[in-house]
């Protein structure tokens, strides 16, 4: 049996997510908007949604390693690595270049 991708909802991804729950935002002029819970989408082909990015806190760092180089990288966390944040955060061979910001992370847009 094959399935027809022709036929498929160009947002059939995003209805399936609002259905599981997520938060859905629609473009409008240039600015995304959330979709209000109680109420159904259009899911109009012509209109773009997304799922609503999640808000993690960050902090950027460098560190030795193996006394040779530093190298660059970028920690996300998440309440679980609070244990592992605050090793680091004590560590000698961290070097920290900025301080614990919100950054936003989410699946690309439909349209």
């Amino acid at each position: 049996m094959s399935t027809d991708t022709n036929n498929r909802h160009p947002h059939a991804d995003i209805i399936i997510a609002w259905a599981n729950g997520e938060t859905i935002e629609f473009l409008d002029e240039n600015t995304w908007i959330t979709v209000d819970p109680d109420i159904a989408p259009t899911f109009a082909p012509r209109d773009e949604y997304r799922i609503k990015p999640k808000a993690v806190m960050i902090r950027h760092y460098a560190f030795k390693y193996h006394n040779k180089s530093v190298n660059s990288v970028v920690k996300n966390y998440s309440s679980t690595e609070d244990i592992y944040a605050s090793q680091l955060e004590v560590c000698d061979d961290i070097i920290w270049l900025d301080n614990w910001h919100k950054a936003s992370f989410g699946p690309a847009s439909s349209t």
